[in-house]
């Protein structure tokens, strides 16, 4: 997974737990970063990766597949990408924070 995935997937973890449901592409864009027209691919790349699922024309139809349990692995995907110079490290530093204070 590649940094922008890494967050997004953090963020829908910890939206889906507080709040029951998925988020709309409004907040995924404010609590991520992620310009409106970039969510699309992002989300499409995260089902294809198996992390979630969705229904493109449904509203807050955003789940997980996985675990939110399994945290680690989120943190050593963004190390590899910091390590391959993909990831500048006050990027690496947020996704950290975010998954440690999920």
């Amino acid at each position: 997974m590649n940094p922008v995935q890494v967050k997004m997937l953090t963020f829908l973890e910890d939206y889906i737990e507080r709040n029951g449901h998925g988020p709309t592409y409004r907040e995924i864009m404010e609590g991520t970063g992620v310009w409106m027209n970039s969510i699309a691919k992002v989300l499409k790349d995260l089902k294809a990766a198996g992390k979630i699922d969705y229904t493109p024309s449904r509203r807050r139809s955003i789940r997980l597949l996985t675990p939110s349990d399994n945290k680690v692995s989120d943190i050593k995907e963004a190390l590899e990408c910091l390590d391959a110079g993909d990831f500048p490290p006050d990027a690496f530093v947020a996704v950290v924070r975010e998954v440690l204070s999920a």
